[in-house]
C-alpha cells in the first residue's frame, strides 16, 4: 500500500516537472573554449538523466566485479549454512530416537560446515558423545558450550544432570551457585538448587532456598507450605541432638512454626511433647496431644500419650485404662479411640474390656474395619483361652481386610513404621504419608495428615539416571 502510493507521489512530481517546463520554455547555453551550445530545456533534462543512468549503471558493473569474491563467499556460506541446519535436525532427531550411529554421522557432517565454536554445534556433539558412550568428550564439549556467550546454560543445565545422576552433590552445588550468579530468576535452577540441598541434607539451606521458590511463584503453594513444615520438622529433629538450650528452644520453635503448617501432624508433636517433658513442663505436653486428638486421632500418639502418664499411675492397670479413657473421650466417635483402648486393655491382660471394644469398632466400621483390629482379637483367643483355631479365623479376617492405614510412600509404595522425612532407598524427600497400605495402586496421600512435594518423581528419575 505504501509503496503504491509512494510510486503515485513520484509520477505525481515528474508530471508537474514537464507541465512546468512547458510552461515556461527556454534554453540552455554552454560555451567552452571556441565551441557554444545552445540546447532546449527539456532536451537539456533529458540528456542529463540519460548521463546519470549510465553513470549509475557503470558503477553497479564495477562494484559487481569488485565484489565478485565477497558474493561467492556469501553464497557459499548460505549453501553450507542450510546443509549445517539439516545436519543440527537430522542429528538432534537421530539423538531422539536413540540412533547413535546416524546422530554420530550427522555430527560429523555438521562439523564440516559449522565453526567448533558454535553453541549448536558444542551441544549436538555432547549429546551425540554420550549417546555413543563417550562420557568423557561429552563433559569435555558440555564444559566449552558452558562458556558460550549466548548458549552457555546449555552446557550448565547438561552438566547439572550428569552430576545429579552421578551423585555428585559437591559438582552440582558448584554448578548450581556459579549459574544462579548469571541467571537468578531461572525457575529450573531455582528448583535444581533446592533439591540439590535436599540431597545433601542440608535442611536450613534447602529452607533458605524453598523461601525463594515460594518468592518466585515457582512451585504449588501446597507443596511449599508442607515442606516447609517437613523441613522444620528435619531441623529440629538435628537440634534435640545437641546440649546447647538455645538449640532446643529453636527446635521448640521450629516444631510450632510446623503445627501452624500443618496442624496435629503426629511426628510433630510427638518431638515437641519429648523437648516438653524434658523440660519437666508435662502439662504443655498433654494439652498438644489433648488438641490433635480431638480433631484427628492417630496411632502414633497413642505412645506420646503413653508416656505422659502420671507417675503415681505407672504399674496400675486401672489407672493405665483410666488414663487412655481420657484420651478417648475427648472424640468418642473415633475408630483409633476404640481401637487405643482396645489395645492398652490386652496389654494389660483385660481381655473382656479389650474384646468389647474392638467389637465396637468392627460395628462401627464394617468392611472398613482395619487388619489390626482383627490381629489383636486373635491375639485375645490365644492369649486368655489359647483358642488357635478361632486366633486363626479372626487373622483370616485380617488378611482379607482391605484396610489399614500406615506410613507408606507415594512413589515407591513400601511401608515405614515411623515417618521420616527421606524415605529410603531412593532417598526421596516428603514422600512418606500416611495411607492405605493395603491399596498399594493409591499413590496420592489419603488422609489430611499427608505431606508430599509435587516434584519427587522428577528427582527420583533424575538420580535413577531415567530421561
Amino acid at each position: 500500500m505504501l509503496r503504491s502510493l509512494f510510486f503515485i507521489v513520484k509520477l505525481a512530481l515528474l508530471s508537474a516537472l514537464v507541465i512546468w517546463v512547458m510552461e515556461n520554455p527556454g534554453s540552455i547555453r554552454i560555451e567552452w573554449m571556441n565551441y557554444i551550445l545552445t540546447l532546449h530545456v527539456g532536451l537539456f533534462l533529458v540528456a542529463l538523466f540519460i548521463v546519470i543512468f549510465v553513470a549509475l549503471l557503470l558503477y553497479r558493473i564495477v562494484s559487481a566485479i569488485l565484489d565478485m569474491p565477497q558474493t561467492i563467499r556469501n553464497l557459499r556460506y548460505k549453501k553450507n549454512h542450510k546443509k549445517a541446519l539439516q545436519s543440527l535436525a537430522s542429528g538432534l532427531s537421530a539423538i531422539a530416537a536413540g540412533d547413535a550411529r546416524t546422530a554420530r554421522i550427522e555430527t560429523a557432517k555438521a562439523g564440516k560446515y559449522m565453526t567448533a565454536d558454535e553453541g549448536l554445534l558444542l551441544f549436538l556433539q555432547a549429546q551425540s558423545a554420550r549417546l555413543n558412550g563417550r562420557e568423557d568428550v561429552a563433559v569435555k564439549k558440555l564444559k566449552q558450550l558452558s562458556h558460550h556467550p549466548y548458549a552457555g546454560f546449555l552446557g550448565v543445565r547438561g552438566l547439572l544432570q550428569k552430576s545429579l545422576q552421578n551423585r555428585d552433590w559437591n559438582a552440582a552445588t558448584r554448578l548450581t551457585h556459579d549459574a544462579l550468579l548469571e541467571n537468578p530468576k531461572n525457575p529450573w535452577l531455582q528448583k535444581i538448587a533446592y533439591k540439590v540441598a535436599l540431597e545433601k541434607h542440608d535442611w536450613a539451606d534447602a529452607l533458605q532456598r524453598l523461601k525463594r521458590l515460594e518468592r518466585m511463584d515457582i512451585m504449588p503453594v501446597r507443596s511449599i507450605k508442607n515442606d516447609e513444615a517437613t523441613l522444620l520438622i528435619a531441623i529440629a529433629e538435628e537440634a534435640r541432638g545437641e546440649i546447647d538450650g538455645k538449640a532446643v528452644s529453636a527446635a521448640k520453635a521450629n516444631l510450632k512454626k510446623a503445627l501452624k503448617l500443618n496442624p496435629h501432624f503426629p511426628p510433630a508433636i510427638e518431638q515437641l511433647a519429648s523437648i516438653y517433658l524434658g523440660e519437666n513442663r508435662r502439662r504443655k505436653a498433654v494439652g498438644y496431644v489433648e488438641k490433635a486428638w480431638k480433631e484427628t486421632p492417630h496411632p502414633d500418639l497413642v505412645a506420646v500419650w503413653d508416656r505422659l502418664l502420671p507417675l503415681k499411675s505407672r504399674g496400675k492397670p486401672i489407672a493405665r485404662m483410666k488414663w487412655f479413657e481420657k484420651l478417648a473421650a475427648l472424640n468418642s466417635s473415633a475408630t483409633e479411640s476404640g481401637m487405643a483402648l482396645g489395645k492398652i486393655a490386652m496389654e494389660e491382660s483385660l481381655w473382656g474390656e479389650a474384646r468389647s471394644h474392638l467389637q465396637k469398632v468392627i460395628k462401627q466400621c464394617g468392611e472398613r474395619t482395619p487388619s489390626r483390629v482383627y490381629e489383636m482379637l486373635a491375639t485375645i483367643e490365644r492369649k486368655e483361652f489359647h483358642n488357635e483355631d478361632e486366633a486363626q479365623q479372626w487373622l483370616a479376617k485380617a488378611r482379607e481386610a482391605k484396610y489399614e492405614w500406615g506410613w507408606m510412600c507415594t512413589l515407591t509404595h513400601a511401608v515405614y513404621e515411623n515417618w521420616m522425612p527421606v524415605a529410603k532407598p531412593f532417598n526421596t524427600f516428603n514422600t512418606i504419608a500416611w495411607s492405605n497400605i493395603r491399596d498399594r495402586q493409591s499413590v496420592m496421600p489419603v488422609s489430611a495428615l499427608s505431606l508430599s512435594s509435587a516434584d519427587d518423581l522428577e528427582t527420583m528419575n533424575a538420580l535413577m539416571g531415567v530421561a
